[in-house]
């Protein structure tokens, strides 16, 4: 029961701020290991389809999910900090 009050006590909820650096940081990250994954897939998948065009779809991929991500944190603690502040 205690653990469930510290667990669900907004007061002392942390904010992870995330500065610009950081941000294209991690883009960049997300770019680079893209990039790596698509060269591992062209040399050794045993795709019967065109492994190019399968390939090149990687690096869209991984950006799309990395800026959905972080918007969706973006957005949760901009909620959190609105709502709870008013507590």
């Amino acid at each position: 029961s205690n653990f469930m009050q510290e667990f669900f006590d907004f007061a002392n909820l942390q904010v992870v701020n995330t500065t610009v650096s950081e941000f294209i940081i991690g883009l960049m990250l997300v770019i680079f290991v893209s990039l790596i994954t698509r060269e591992i897939y062209i040399r050794f998948s045993n795709s019967v389809s065109n492994k190019r065009i399968i390939a090149n779809i990687f690096p869209l991929f991984s950006i799309s999910i990395f800026l959905i991500v972080t918007a969706y944190i973006f957005i949760i603690t901009w909620f959190f900090l609105v709502i709870f502040s008013r507590v």
